[in-house]
């Protein structure tokens, strides 16, 4: 009996740990596809406009991004729409992704579409599309990020480890600028 109940305290609290984790990530890889979701908890001192000027300017952008293995750069910006050029730097090769971003200030979101794709190398796949979210859901409390990205190959365990550990250290670094700007406030 004392081991039945060592087991579900060590269960709970493991529980307790990984459910106060600010990052929430959901994984579904299926062949030549994937798609992630990740929710995030937002201050409570920032509104949701603060918040989807940080995940669309891309003067913000460029901010967070400073602190990851992704180098920006700003091809066109408008109000509601921009295009970024995505480039990454492995030891095996380099490839840049063009993005078409939309703001949707009523729907409280910002989309995401490739637009175009190139690798230096052919150790990595082809990206036949990707695209996907940022959305502020749960009364202005959550972000929900949504990717989905379909590969011209199935997608191996080291390069679901790659996405993994990639758009989750993107995205850390997303949550310490918006949490950094909410302390400023």
């Amino acid at each position: 009996m004392p081991r039945i109940t060592s087991i579900f305290i060590i269960f709970c609290l493991v529980t307790l740990v990984f459910s106060r984790e600010r990052i929430r990530p959901e994984y579904d890889f299926r062949d030549s596809s994937f798609s992630l979701t990740y929710r995030i908890d937002i201050p409570p001192q920032l509104n949701s406009n603060e918040v989807l000027a940080i995940l669309f300017n891309y003067d913000y952008v460029i901010q967070y991004s400073a602190k990851t293995n992704v180098k920006i750069t700003l091809i066109e910006e408008c109000e509601t729409t921009n295009r970024i050029l995505y480039e990454y730097n492995y030891l095996v090769a380099r490839l840049g992704v063009e993005m078409l971003r939309r703001k949707i200030p009523e729907q409280k979101k910002v989309i995401f579409e490739m637009q175009q794709y190139n690798r230096s190398a052919r150790i990595i796949p082809d990206v036949l599309s990707a695209g996907g979210t940022y959305q502020i859901i749960d009364d202005g409390r959550t972000l929900l990020y949504t990717q989905e990205t379909v590969m011209d190959t199935r997608i191996s365990g080291v390069y679901r480890m790659l996405i993994r550990r990639d758009v989750q250290a993107y995205l850390r670094e997303v949550m310490n600028f918006i949490d950094e700007y909410a302390r400023r406030m």
